[in-house]
């Protein structure tokens, strides 16, 4: 019975094994060999006791041990997979029960019970198995529960880190879209808020090579309770599996806090970046429009000094003409002075001849 439990220990083992990596059992025993090696044994023992009684009721153990769809559990690989490699076949606890009694029934009436039975179709005939007690049966199945309960443990942690990947490749790709924006904007604007930025983007992204590295050590875990979990992990070795389910649940969790404060400042810088270009785009409106003013201030000053200039050179052409009536001013005095003293003498001459 211990190589019997044994086996099937070892084939619900690769079963579980098969659920979390899909890998395939090669090496994986059916039970009807098993079941066909007990029953050469039994022949070889009771070849010389033989009887109607002890045919019939053996007869009826066959036919109510015969080979059914609801006798044989069959677990095939979850991924799909249909192939002998990685189908295991595993027979029911009540046809365990069943095959008991009904050997204990037949060895109580005649003393037959080792007979070799001969009936159509599938042959098969009762074994240790049926000897196994209640208490191993129920250790069993608290071992097959709990490597059952691991297999779905370590696959949601793999679906975990998969999601994680994928969310660090979007986040390195965004990651580069703004870093590659930022220094557009820092070469056009030559702002400090940009270079700001820049040196934020890099420790994010030495931050998410951290966190790529912190996932492939996860994943050397993972394979290594793999590994345990196809080489049979001993009931003294469950508690160490605990705590290592426990630590990788706790560095999931560091893993996901540390990504959600990433996706955070990520946000912050998304707007961070909206704010300088529309700052930007605002400068670049009021420099246009100052260069406008500049250009008509520009054409207004060279009119007035156009203006002033033709002002000067009248100014100019109106000094030289005040000057030159002075001049004439002058002679025309010097002139009305001299034929007024001529004009005196002459006074004063006819004056004399009066």
């Amino acid at each position: 019975s211990t190589k019997t439990m044994k086996a099937l220990v070892f084939s619900d083992t690769q079963a579980a094994a098969n659920v979390t990596g899909g890998a395939d059992s090669d090496s994986t025993q059916s039970f009807e060999d098993i079941q066909m090696q007990m029953s050469l044994k039994d022949k070889a023992g009771g070849q010389g006791q033989m009887g109607a009684e002890g045919g019939a009721k053996a007869e009826m153990v066959d036919q109510s041990y015969s080979s059914t769809s609801s006798d044989i559990e069959i677990i095939s690989n979850p991924n799909g997979d249909s192939s002998t490699n990685s189908t295991t076949t595993r027979t029911s606890p009540q046809k365990f029960k069943e095959l008991g009694s009904s050997r204990s029934g037949a060895g109580t009436g005649s003393g037959l019970a080792g007979q070799v039975l001969k009936t159509k179709g599938h042959y098969r005939e009762p074994s240790e198995i049926s000897l196994l007690s209640e208490d191993s049966q129920s250790e069993l199945d608290k071992l097959v529960n709990r490597i059952s309960e691991l297999n779905q443990v370590i696959e949601a942690r793999e679906q975990r880190l998969l999601q994680s990947e994928r969310q660090n490749a979007e986040l390195l790709e965004r990651n580069q879209e703004l870093r590659a924006s930022v220094e557009a904007a820092a070469n056009s604007a030559n702002s400090p808020d940009a270079a700001e930025a820049v040196q934020r983007l890099s420790a994010l992204e030495k931050k998410f090579q951290t966190s790529i590295r912190e996932r492939d050590a996860l994943r050397i875990q993972i394979k290594s309770l793999k590994d345990e979990l196809l080489n049979k992990i001993p009931k003294d070795e469950l508690a160490e599996c605990n705590e290592m389910i426990a630590a990788l649940q706790s560095e999931g969790e560091k893993l996901s806090k540390e990504i959600l404060q990433q996706s955070i400042i990520i946000k912050k810088l998304r707007a961070k970046e909206k704010t300088s270009d529309t700052l930007l785009k605002k400068n670049g409106d009021q420099i246009s429009l100052l260069s406008s003013e500049s250009e008509r201030l520009k054409k207004s000053l060279a009119a007035k000094e156009e203006m002033e200039r033709s002002q000067i050179e009248a100014v100019g052409r109106m000094t030289h003409e005040k000057r030159r009536v002075d001049e004439e001013n002058a002679e025309c005095r010097s002139r009305v002075e001299d034929l007024q003293s001529k004009l005196s003498a002459l006074q004063s001459s006819f004056d004399g001849v009066r």
